[in-house]
């Protein structure tokens, strides 16, 4: 069960749609631009999206909870699906996995995804994916999303894929795994427990200490995916469309890690897969627990005081006046818009390729379904998507409420690469 499921017959049908949309003028030449816009006045998730460009025609994907397998649609074949790997601490593939089964390679051997003595970590590979984000022209909280294979116009830009170094590389490693310690590293990895109880500076640390281009996700590559999820689900809501994750699944009686899943509880369930339940774990783009479960740290998004300050990439080619990310916001760039009370989100601000929460007047049902918590008193760094005890406060959920210092049960961190060459 879990296993991916493409339609042959539905991809064909899309063939033929994108064909058809190419001799209309409505898909760009040389290469692939998926789009979709958003409409922040429709309260309905799925009423809110509407495909454009090479979209047009597409059949969304959804996970079956029925049949308990998740269907494609028509995006089984997309161009950014990323593929699942054995990655060495420098940064080379040693072999990709069965995607089915992550505890065996693609010829079916044995892997090394729960192998601590191995030298690198389980990571998928995702190509070169250029974004553009065009807010609409009198309501910045509706937006034109392009997803695409190839530099289409100057607006598109490859946050995610310039490294420490400040060059563009053509991939970036997600990890497999929740961050779970090994010595003084944390990894990815099956089997591990969550890492827990250490500060934003210390997780850094421990990542770092992977080798050169390791270090923690970053939220230019949460907007990524945000908007490859809401591209391929053609809905705001995540939850409903790939699941709820482990969202209810505390437990008093279990310290320290009060009913977290750990590692590889969902290596057989293929690159997505999702439940209905409330204490299950959720994966999509082969990334186990992307959202519920535990809290993940991320560099690039401060709450100042009330105040976003923002680094969408290494070196200063997005504007800021640093070439690395910090835990303070000090060089970063300073938003116009202000960070709201805590609350469900209604409205996402679309300015300069950034996706920032502006306000908090949802429901569990309506507009993107997902909590956002702030704490306007201090500085605070981002936590993202939610932990196991907070029910549908999960998903999309942003937590602009601890400092750097916070070290808890609830907030992990895992390790991101970006080639060096």
């Amino acid at each position: 069960m879990g296993k991916i499921v493409r339609d042959e017959t539905l991809e064909m049908i899309n063939h033929t749609l994108s064909e058809i949309n190419k001799t209309l003028g409505g898909a760009s030449s040389g290469g692939t631009v998926y789009g979709f816009h958003i409409n922040s006045k429709a309260a309905n998730p799925s009423d809110r999206v509407t495909y454009l460009r090479d979209a047009v025609g597409m059949i969304p994907a959804k996970m079956d909870y029925e049949n308990d397998v998740f269907n494609y649609g028509t995006w089984g074949s997309a161009f950014f699906i990323p593929k699942p790997c054995m990655l060495k601490y420098d940064g080379k593939v040693d072999y990709y996995l069965d995607e089915n089964d992550f505890t065996k390679k693609e010829d079916g051997t044995p892997s090394d995804v729960a192998n601590t003595s191995y030298e690198g970590n389980a990571m998928v590979e995702f190509p070169k994916i250029w974004i553009k984000i065009i807010a609409d022209r009198n309501d910045p909280t509706s937006s034109e999303v392009y997803i695409a294979d190839h530099k289409a116009d100057e607006d598109f830009k490859d946050w995610c894929y310039i490294n420490q170094e400040g060059n563009h590389v053509n991939k970036f490693y997600k990890p497999i795994y929740a961050g779970g310690e090994v010595g003084s590293k944390i990894r990815s990895l099956s089997g591990l427990h969550p890492s827990i109880n250490r500060n934003a500076q210390t997780q850094r640390d421990y990542i770092q200490n992977n080798g050169a281009g390791w270090d923690m996700e970053s939220y230019s590559e949460t907007i990524l995916l945000w908007c490859l999820l809401i591209l391929m689900g053609k809905s705001t809501d995540v939850q409903s469309v790939f699941g709820n994750g482990n969202m209810d699944g505390y437990d008093v009686n279990t310290p320290p890690y009060y009913g977290m899943l750990d590692s590889g509880a969902m290596n057989a369930k293929g690159m997505f897969w999702g439940s209905n339940a409330i204490n299950r774990g959720v994966k999509v783009f082969g990334i186990e627990n992307y959202w519920a479960n535990q809290y993940r740290r991320e560099l690039g998004l401060i709450n100042d005081h009330g105040v976003y300050k923002v680094k969408l990439a290494y070196g200063m080619e997005d504007g800021s006046l640093d070439d690395d990310y910090n835990m303070t916001g000090v060089g970063y760039i300073e938003s116009d818009v202000l960070v709201p009370a805590s609350g469900y989100l209604k409205e996402v601000n679309f300015s300069d390729g950034t996706m920032l929460m502006q306000t908090t007047s949802g429901g569990s049902t309506t507009y993107y379904c997902d909590y956002f918590y702030s704490n306007n008193t201090q500085i605070n760094v981002c936590l993202r998507g939610g932990y196991c005890a907070y029910g549908l406060y999960c998903g999309f959920c942003f937590y602009l409420n601890n400092a750097a210092s916070a070290a808890y049960w609830i907030i992990g961190a895992s390790p991101s690469y970006r080639q060096l060459v």
